[in-house]
């Protein structure tokens, strides 16, 4: 009889624990979920330990609209006329570590700088921070990148062309994915053309 209550008492023991256990990686994992917010502007102690983060990602970015030259002026544009978007997909590759979030988890701080003509050189915006959960994917399009810009001022209304950088603490899937409307010499629409890059780490 001793024997079998002491049974009991070790599978009561068994079964208690294990509830803690899923308990504690749910909890864990509601965490990780409500630390998951919207992109913010990150502080300057957060910029500081640049170091936390040694993958870097450089995009091009083209958005906007380019008009023909006006009243028939022969004249270069930055690009051909056309309706240009960009479209920048990252993944997290990480895998769920023990059904947490915890460790897969990839930090990102995020910014933009617009290339002009030179002698002129554009000012990289504040850093923005994001979170991305093992396997999760986002996009960050021409719309966005305009509100990582409009931290600073002249951010140009129609068309624009620079670079969007990621910083991360894990390897990270990029691709740049690129639409152009093309318009002919009266401003119409003339055909659309894609094109899809992967873009490659660099390591610090």
């Amino acid at each position: 009889m001793k024997k079998l209550q002491g049974k009991v008492k070790i599978v009561g023991l068994l079964l208690a624990g294990a509830i803690i256990c899923v308990g504690g990686i749910a909890l864990i994992r509601q965490v990780v979920m409500a630390e998951v917010a919207a992109p913010q502007t990150v502080t300057a102690d957060q910029v500081a330990s640049i170091g936390k983060y040694p993958f870097q990602y450089s995009v091009k970015f083209v958005c906007g609209l380019q008009k023909p030259s006006a009243n028939g002026l022969v004249r270069e544009t930055p690009v051909k006329p056309g309706n240009y978007a960009t479209a920048v997909n990252v993944h997290n590759p990480a895998r769920l570590n023990f059904g947490t979030t915890q460790f897969g988890t990839a930090l990102m701080l995020k910014k933009a700088v617009i290339a002009l003509p030179e002698p002129d050189q554009g000012k990289p915006s504040a850093f923005h921070n994001q979170e991305l959960l093992p396997d999760g994917a986002t996009e960050i399009d021409c719309p966005e990148i305009r509100n990582i810009l409009g931290t600073q001022g002249g951010v140009p209304e129609q068309f624009m062309k620079g670079f969007f950088v990621i910083y991360s603490s894990k390897e990270l899937d990029v691709v740049g994915v690129y639409t152009g409307e093309s318009l002919d010499s009266a401003g119409a629409p003339n055909g659309i053309t894609m094109d899809v890059e992967y873009i490659p780490v660099r390591k610090f």
